[in-house]
């Protein structure tokens, strides 16, 4: 029996080994086209290249809505299909936050896509599993993924308890939302000119790899899209960029406030989720911390935020 991550920007369907190790397949691009069902890269090229506005990304926090149920399916479905898993059991991953109704659309997605037993974990609960297994303690995971994100307090000792968990739709995405939103209003003022449907979804993977991109180099950056048949170009600069960052995500702050609140005893803080990556972020979150007076000791990432939760769903399914 396998794990599955579905995440909102990458999935990943990994296995447990009985010497420890993991298999797994490569990252899949959370992108879907509706109309003719190419998934990843395939779909992504659909959009940028040909500008099809049947292309949907983002959508995994819109679980319960038909085309989110179409969209997690085909993914589910090209997972399995990469591996070519002949099991008819599987764990998926799920946000701690998801209401019954998310819950049982994404079990329902699953079964489309061949599976006739599935079981759900909670992302931070999986990410647990596969970095801190070895570990014992008190573990505050910051999980930041795409478009969702989670903060549990998980005690890790005789027994494994998820003390208390929080979460809300927010994510990478939001933070390239709120970029492009501001992009969009220079574009306008610039021009005189709207950009079209298609032209929006082209210009949010612009300030995606633009952020990459920033976050990687820590130097101000170049938003380059094409619009109106044109080349356009937008700056962003470092000082502008953590504004948006602090912006975005002050949210999540509140939300660690209230997990780590009654604790007074030292914990291991966890960062998860491809958004996580961002050096910025994990020094606000570390920073919030440490003025809420917190005691605690940062997990060296040896794991990779992107992968470990599938390897915990794995771990969980062996």
């Amino acid at each position: 029996m396998k794990g599955i991550d579905l995440g909102t920007t990458n999935s990943l369907i990994a296995q447990y080994n009985k010497d420890g190790t993991y298999s797994e397949s490569d990252l899949l691009q959370s992108i879907v086209n509706l109309k003719n069902r190419n998934v990843g890269a395939k779909a992504k090229e659909d959009l940028l290249q040909r500008g099809d506005a049947a292309v949907t990304f983002s959508y995994k926090p819109d679980i319960g809505m038909t085309y989110s149920n179409t969209a997690s399916y085909a993914i589910l479905k090209t997972l399995r299909d990469t591996v070519n898993d002949q099991s008819e059991k599987v764990v998926v991953t799920v946000p701690a936050y998801f209401n019954t109704h998310q819950r049982e659309s994404t079990i329902e997605a699953a079964k489309r896509a061949g599976y006739s037993e599935v079981h759900l974990i909670n992302e931070p609960t999986a990410a647990v599993l596969a970095a801190a297994k070895n570990l014992n303690g008190l573990f505050l995971v910051y999980d930041l993924g795409g478009g969702t994100f989670d903060v549990s307090l998980v005690d890790v000792s005789d027994k494994f308890s998820v003390i208390k968990t929080q979460g809300i739709n927010k994510g990478g995405d939001n933070l390239d939302r709120h970029i492009a939103s501001r992009v969009e209003t220079e574009y306008i003022l610039a021009t005189g000119k709207d950009l079209t449907e298609v032209e929006k979804k082209q210009l949010y993977f612009a300030v995606a790899k633009a952020k990459h991109e920033i976050q990687a180099t820590g130097e101000d950056v170049d938003i380059e899209f094409i619009a109106g048949g044109e080349e356009h170009s937008f700056g962003m600069t470092l000082n502008q960029y953590k504004t948006d960052l602090y912006n975005v995500f002050k949210s999540t702050f509140n939300l660690i406030e209230s997990c780590v609140h009654d604790i007074n005893e030292k914990f291991n803080l966890m960062f998860v989720g491809g958004s996580t990556r961002c050096p910025y972020l994990r020094d606000m979150v570390s920073s919030h911390l440490r003025m809420l007076d917190k005691d605690f000791y940062l997990v060296k990432q040896t794991y990779n935020p992107d992968r470990v939760v599938a390897e915990g769903a794995a771990y969980a399914a062996y």
